[in-house]
């Protein structure tokens, strides 16, 4: 907390108190101290959390009752079981009316504090109107006291072991608080929209399981599910919850609690491999990179943690998710473009010769974003358990937040735009992306971002459009019908969207249909995941907006079987694609003969894991076979390769060659254009004259 000095506001609080954890209505000649800084202890630490109730009696009409009140750092105030108020900033004290929350007869005010470091206090006082009559509420040394969660703890009348007096610092004005300042802020809680109010398709149900505190616990932007069916989800910028749902069909509340794991400001989350892993991305507490969690002493409770990784970058355009590969053997890890590839990469599936490659001068984004950032951009590398040995697999992205498999082990992303430059000839939607080893989408910053035809690189599946990606999971595992269950889901935190992507093979990759499966107002989600349950769970929240967790089901009854028709071509195609994939990275002497016939293959994709083989190889071996090829579709990708890979020396010898290209297409011919630039940027302009 602040220590700074502030200045009395004056105004009003006036008390009766009676015996302990009991206010009696107030008397006309009963003294009126004001409210008091109280605590669950005499010597609060940095994150400790207090439990404060304190139990009065009503007797008559109420006409108003007005909270007000502060805790340094955080609180909820519950009345009669109702969360009423909430606050984050003690210096900004709340005024909340909450006379529908006030009952005749016995009721209780409690309240949930949560310290962030320094000292610790709360005070509270409730105001009731009763026809000129005024009954007042305040915390003092009455109050009932807890350092623990109790059952019925937002009931006086449930007592139990582990209630004692509140212990108070003194009243409103002393040290190291001071006098009030400032104007009174509505302390109203927020709250995430309703379930119901979540647009899904027909026999589909929406669940909100938990509306976060956020002045407590934060705005959560990943989670994962852990083994026993409980739901871990981290804050944008603190700690670890879990969260334990209630079962499919019950009315009970699920439970949550703060691990007291040393881990937070995570992107991504997994439970994998007997631990839990976390990409740190926002904050300064911890170092950013990929973190592991474990549990030495088999009580159940993480207890260690080590940083596996670290990696230079944050924030939102920072290091994201973290999943199983399909081996079941092996972690990959996503980034955002304002991130550097890890440290000790030993195996490059992307040729390690990336480059700006702009013939023509670019423009840089005019407000400063992303200058100076240059490729690769975003990527995402596949590593051990332990974090040892790394590869990339693909880069060129601009911003990706998650990913996820298909039951083949194809992976795919969702990608973000840059939503300044809608209008603009170089302005790229979101889209859905297959990454396949060895692409580079062709990110750039500025105007300098490669168009989808560019021969080195590779289209997306499907364009979504305007948008702000993040998670991302497929369905399988739900209960939902087949075409759902078979669905690729990706999120759109701007528009509050999460589409249900319908993949179908196309050749070696896919093409994709796309359609709204969970809309909502607002519903800025931000990351799901599939529970043992069956169920699709989902969070909402991100730059400190509200945060709700969510359960999506199907209520219907049958459902649609439908089978996916097989297509025996595009099946050969990938496993083709996926045989050629095994040379990227490494030197291998049968690379070059087995890639080579594939470089006039019809299917886009299968040419680029050719051509991305050839070029791994030491050039020696391939550079005569370039100039001495004669199908012009394979001279445009043994060319282009030579241009990406080969010395400079070999210019005017390339040059010659494309000169007598005679492209048979237009693709053809806008490869050879990129071709002509290419060789212009990497091995020099031609020599005129």
């Amino acid at each position: 907390m602040s220590r700074r000095p502030v200045l009395f506001l004056g105004c009003l609080l006036l008390s009766a108190t009676g015996e302990r954890g009991w206010a009696q209505p107030q008397g006309t000649a009963r003294a009126t101290p004001r409210p008091q800084w109280i605590w669950s202890n005499a010597d609060p630490q940095g994150d400790d959390i207090a439990w404060l109730r304190k139990g009065f009696r009503v007797d008559g009409e109420v006409e108003t009752a007005t909270l007000y009140g502060a805790c340094d750092n955080a609180m909820e105030v519950f009345l009669n079981g109702e969360l009423v108020a909430t606050s984050g900033e003690w210096t900004k004290p709340i005024r909340v009316t909450v006379t529908s929350a006030v009952k005749q007869g016995r009721n209780t005010l409690a309240a949930v504090c949560q310290n962030a470091g320094g000292p610790a206090g709360l005070w509270l006082d409730l105001v009731l109107e009763q026809g000129g009559r005024r009954q007042m509420i305040v915390t003092d040394a009455t109050w009932q006291a807890a350092s623990a969660e109790r059952d019925g703890w937002t009931d006086i009348a449930v007592s139990g072991d582990g209630w004692h007096d509140a212990h108070s610092f003194g009243a409103l004005g002393v040290e190291p608080w001071g006098p009030l300042s400032g104007k009174f802020v509505d302390g109203t809680p927020e709250r995430a929209l309703a379930g119901d109010a979540v647009e899904v398709p027909e026999d589909f149900r929406v669940e909100l399981l938990y509306s976060v505190p956020k002045a407590r616990q934060g705005s959560w932007v990943s989670m994962t599910i852990d083994d026993a069916g409980r739901i871990v989800a981290s804050d944008q910028y603190g700690g670890l919850y879990r969260f334990t749902p209630p079962p499919l069909g019950s009315t009970a509340r699920g439970s949550v609690e703060k691990l007291a794991v040393k881990l937070g400001g995570a992107h991504g989350l997994l439970f994998a491999f007997g631990s839990l892993y976390g990409v740190v991305a926002d904050g300064d507490e911890y170092e950013h990179g990929l973190w592991r969690a474990r549990d030495t002493t088999g009580d159940g409770e993480l207890d260690t943690v080590e940083l596996l990784k670290a990696m230079r970058g944050g924030g939102e355009h920072g290091p994201h998710a973290v999943l199983v590969g399909p081996d079941g053997e092996s972690l990959y890890v996503i980034g955002g473009n304002h991130t550097e590839l890890p440290d000790g990469i030993s195996r490059f599936r992307v040729p390690p010769v990336w480059g700006e490659d702009q013939l023509l001068p670019r423009r840089p984004d005019p407000r400063g974003h992303a200058v100076g950032i240059m490729a690769p951009g975003g990527w995402v590398c596949r590593t051990d358990p332990d974090g040892r040995e790394w590869e990339l697999v693909a880069a060129g992205m601009r911003n990706s937040y998650d990913m996820a498999f298909d039951e083949e082990g194809e992976l795919f992303t969702f990608d973000s735009d840059m939503e300044w430059d809608v209008g603009l000839p170089w302005y790229r939607p979101t889209r859905v992306l297959h990454l396949v080893s060895g692409a580079d989408f062709g990110w750039r910053n500025g105007s300098g971002k490669w168009p989808a035809y560019y021969p080195d690189s590779l289209p997306g599946v499907v364009d979504i459009g305007l948008g702000s990606p993040t998670g991302v999971t497929f369905g399988k595992g739900t209960s939902f019908p087949a075409r759902y269950r078979r669905a690729l889901y990706v999120l759109d935190w701007a528009y509050g969207t999460i589409f249900a992507v319908h993949l179908e093979p196309d050749g070696a990759s896919f093409k994709a249909s796309y359609e709204p499966f969970a809309v909502g107002k607002p519903l800025p989600v931000t990351d799901v995941a599939i529970g043992p349950d069956g169920a699709m769970y989902f969070t909402t929240g991100g730059r400190r907006m509200q945060s709700g967790l969510y359960r999506v089901t199907w209520v219907g009854e049958g459902g649609d079987e439908d089978a996916l028709a097989s297509d025996p071509a595009a099946a050969e195609l990938r496993a083709t694609r996926r045989a050629l994939e095994r040379f990227h990275g490494v030197i291998d002497a049968n690379a070059v003969a087995e890639a080579w016939p594939y470089l006039d293959s019809e299917d886009r994709f299968v040419r680029h894991a050719a051509r991305v083989a050839i070029e791994h190889q030491p050039v020696e071996q391939w550079v005569e076979r370039v100039f001495e090829e004669r199908e012009s579709r394979k001279q445009l990708e043994a060319l282009l390769a030579l241009v990406r890979v080969g010395p400079p020396e070999l210019r005017e010898r390339v040059l010659d060659r494309i000169v007598q290209l005679r492209p048979t297409s237009v693709q053809e011919q806008m490869d050879l254009v990129r071709l002509l630039g290419l060789c212009f940027i990497r091995m020099g302009p031609p020599e005129l004259g």
